[in-house]
């Protein structure tokens, strides 16, 4: 269990590195480019205004198609997500703060999950850890959240 904390904490670590530059501008700017990245805030934003303000269902919106409203279910914005940034800004931090907590927890995670995988399957702790970090900083991983 130990040795399963010791690689959590060591993704921690190597997402934060990778991310240094994040770090001075935390909650005023997000990593990425602008093609998602302003629907998922806008998602964050409405999930916790629903709930909040409104006290209706978040996966409905009236804001867009108007005055029908459409659904929300099947966009591509996880709950996951919506959650993690709804207790963040439940908690007192920002829009932008909360969206780059998710967005750095799910780094460390898929690094984290991927080891357990490994792990799983090979009863190793060395190539475990070795291939959650080539998820965790493989190009396609870097390129998509670049991007989003």
């Amino acid at each position: 269990m130990f040795v399963h904390l010791a690689v959590l904490g060591f993704y921690a670590v190597m997402a934060l590195t990778f991310l240094c530059r994040l770090l001075p501008v935390w909650s005023t700017q997000i990593p990425g480019g602008l093609q998602d990245t302003r629907f998922l805030l806008w998602n964050d934003w409405w999930f916790r205004y629903a709930i909040d303000r409104l006290h209706e269902n978040p996966f409905h919106t009236p804001m867009l198609f108007h005055p029908f409203g459409t659904s929300l279910v099947l966009t591509d914005s996880p709950l996951w997500n919506s959650l993690v940034t709804y207790a963040a800004q439940h908690w007192g931090a920002g829009l932008i703060a909360s969206a780059n907590l998710s967005f750095i927890l799910s780094w460390i995670l898929m690094g984290f999950f991927t080891y357990l995988l490994a792990w799983e399957l090979t009863e190793r702790c060395a190539p475990a850890v070795v291939a959650g970090l080539f998820v965790m900083t493989h190009s396609f991983t870097l390129a998509c959240t670049m991007q989003n």
